[in-house]
């Protein structure tokens, strides 16, 4: 029968998956409070052979809580659930590229508001308008965040200007995690003190649907990483199949 073991990673707001096959993989899921979804894998991941071996992924896209994960395989399906606490950490995640993603301290102040898409006519000699009634907007605002450090502040602006869709994770609040697309960023100060100031960055938003696009990255892994992990080349060459396993860290099990 297929394993699942699921552990916890809050130091890169994740959970690591590890999948021992009976048949092969061919759909992984995960259910949160967000929803239920696929979980967002590499090009070419799935299926995967039970001939391969062990499987082993990280899921960047989990919320705060419990998740209930389930394996389908060709010979069986297989469920598990894992808890992750982020303690009041707030991430701002990039979905398709994690390692770009960003802790944020908290978040001093969130607003989201809806415009109107009707059409209102007044016609010449009606007293009364015609409306042509259409749904409104997605949830739009602002996002305050905290970030302590000037580097830290500007990384978040950064990262608001790389053009992607970004994904607003937190642990108090039922229904406020979203994938949202930065309508604006500013960098501000928050406290004057020398090599003690204090910034914020404040993220204009408008909600998204969340983005399509395999998993093109892994959080917490760098040339640096790399370079400390393995000592030659060759051994590099041994460890992975493929660029694009080294680039998520996919690590060879047979």
């Amino acid at each position: 029968m297929t394993t699942l073991s699921i552990t916890p990673k809050p130091e890169t707001g994740s959970h690591q998956l590890t999948i021992e096959p009976t048949g092969d993989v061919t759909r992984i899921q995960r259910t949160d409070r967000n929803g239920s979804y696929d979980v967002r894998v590499i090009t070419g991941l799935l299926p995967w052979p039970a001939s391969n071996g062990t499987l082993v992924l990280d899921d960047y896209e989990a919320a705060d809580g419990t998740s209930t994960y389930t394996v389908t395989t060709t010979a069986d399906a297989v469920g598990g659930t894992g808890t992750l606490v982020m303690d009041g950490t707030v991430w701002l995640g990039l979905p398709v590229t994690p390692q770009f993603s960003a802790k944020v301290n908290t978040m001093t102040g969130y607003d989201a508001g809806l415009t109107s898409r009707n059409t209102v006519l007044e016609p010449d000699g009606s007293p009364n308008p015609i409306v042509i009634i259409r749904t409104s907007t997605s949830r739009a605002g602002t996002l305050k965040l905290w970030a302590g450090t000037y580097e830290a502040a500007l990384a978040l602006l950064r990262l608001c200007g790389r053009g992607q869709i970004i994904f607003l994770r937190q642990p108090d609040h039922k229904g406020m995690d979203m994938f949202f697309t930065a309508t604006g960023a500013q960098l501000s100060t928050l406290r004057t003190d020398g090599p003690n100031s204090v910034f914020g960055v404040d993220v204009g938003y408008i909600e998204v649907p969340r983005p399509r696009g395999p998993l093109s990255g892994a959080l917490g892994w760098t040339w640096g990483e790399l370079k400390n992990t393995y000592a030659t080349w060759g051994d590099v060459f041994n460890a992975y199949a493929t660029w694009g396993d080294l680039r998520t860290n996919t690590v060879r099990t047979t």
